[in-house]
């Protein structure tokens, strides 16, 4: 655990404004994704259903 920063529960994923690379189809999404608030995160959705885990690291 000494390489987090922090881990929170969230409702929704923040807006999606692009993607870097990797994939999108439907519901999953899987790659680094630009979102709001956030800038370039790593995504692993396969859902498009709450809650989703938001790990930042070190």
């Amino acid at each position: 655990m000494e390489d987090i920063e922090s881990v929170d529960l969230l409702e929704e994923v923040p807006e999606i404004n692009g993607k870097t690379s990797g994939f999108a189809l439907g519901p999953y999404k899987k790659g680094y994704f630009v979102l709001e608030g956030l800038g370039s995160t790593h995504l692993l959705i396969h859902s498009g259903k709450g809650p989703f885990l938001k790990i930042v690291p070190l």
